[in-house]
């Protein structure tokens, strides 16, 4: 007995349903509406004296738009000296680091990222951007029941992440 086209077309839709399902219930939940507060403030007419520019900030902005710069162009021994010279402006900076583990992780380093993950993660605990970067640099490593517990970690804090779900599933 032969299965028909049709028939055959039927058998696949009915195994991608539920997963286009869940694909497009995490992103609906993602767009949706939490519930936040969507009325402007209103200004107590009180003004804030104006910000004062740090140097220090200046000069991390400057190596980090290069680093980036570089890193885009494929030039990733450039670009991780551009991070470098960003992190001595600001040293223990978040936002340096965690470029410093990405390209990491993208030159393939896990061990490296994982530690400078870990120093982020220090500085900001659970941050969302820098569990999934740990996690991913975990599994490069080779260190998958590690990685898992992350994206565990993660699933329970934001459930219907698509990103941590597929994360999870390819790990």
């Amino acid at each position: 007995m032969s299965v028909g086209r049709t028939e055959k077309s039927t058998m696949k839709t009915q195994r991608i349903a539920p997963v286009a399902w869940l694909v497009c219930a995490c992103l609906v939940a993602a767009v949706a509406p939490s519930g936040a507060q969507t009325t402007p403030k209103k200004s107590t007419g009180a003004t804030s004296p104006a910000p004062t520019l740090d140097p220090t900030s200046a000069a991390r902005d400057r190596w980090l738009a290069e680093g980036d710069r570089l890193k885009q162009e494929g030039k990733y021994d450039a670009a991780s000296e551009a991070y470098l010279k960003a992190d001595k402006a600001r040293p223990n900076d978040p936002a340096v680091l965690a470029r410093r583990a990405d390209l990491e992780l993208r030159r393939g380093n896990p061990r490296d990222a994982i530690t400078l993950y870990g120093r982020t993660l220090a500085l900001q605990p659970g941050y969302y951007d820098f569990r999934i970067g740990l996690a991913r640099a975990l599994a490069a490593d080779g260190r998958f029941e590690a990685s898992i517990a992350e994206w565990e970690g993660i699933l329970e804090s934001h459930p219907v992440d698509y990103l941590a779900l597929l994360g999870a599933a390819q790990t």
